[in-house]
């Protein structure tokens, strides 16, 4: 063998190994996993013998004894009830009915349900001792918070108004 044709061997050797280890080194893709092979593969994965710890506290339900000792009760309700003290002098319950969209005046006369007749007004045909006359309430200055309020009431027609202003008994 000449020097030339060992040369171009040589050459060829090198190219022909340096093809090999480049295709070695090349990503190849895999066969996606079938459904069977992935049930197998989960199968396969050991299991503790351990009991997991729960994420959640468990709930326990009250019985009936231990919630008819609670005294403690929130109960979101459409009825409020509000004690004024008035001037002049009279004191006043008023039990606001959300619901039925009414307020009921207690007072040392007498007792009345009035009915909306505006924004914060109620009224009646009659008067707080269910005579002949009108009743007329106010609440001033907000309607969720009821701190205060006026009360208009007649005997008759052509009698006189008797106002009264009243503030919740605990502002």
């Amino acid at each position: 063998m000449s020097l030339q044709q060992s040369r171009a061997s040589l050459m060829m050797m090198g190219l022909l190994s340096a093809v090999v280890g480049l295709s070695a080194c090349q990503k190849q893709s895999e066969p996606e996993p079938t459904l069977n092979e992935k049930i197998e593969a989960d199968q396969d994965i050991a299991m503790s013998a351990e009991p997991a710890e729960p994420n959640d506290p468990a709930i326990n339900d009250p019985s009936a004894t231990e919630v008819a000792q609670d005294t403690v009760a929130n109960v979101e309700t459409p009825v409020a009830e509000v004690a004024y003290v008035c001037n002049p002098e009279l004191k006043l319950n008023a039990l606001y009915n959300d619901d039925a969209d009414s307020v009921t005046l207690t007072t040392p006369e007498g007792e009345i349900t009035l009915q909306p007749s505006g924004e914060g007004a109620y009224e009646a045909a009659t008067t707080i001792d269910g005579k002949e006359g009108i009743t007329q309430w106010r609440v001033a200055h907000g309607q969720e918070q009821r701190a205060s309020g006026v009360l208009r009431t007649t005997t008759g027609e052509g009698s006189d108004v008797t106002a009264y202003e009243c503030n919740a008994s605990g502002s």
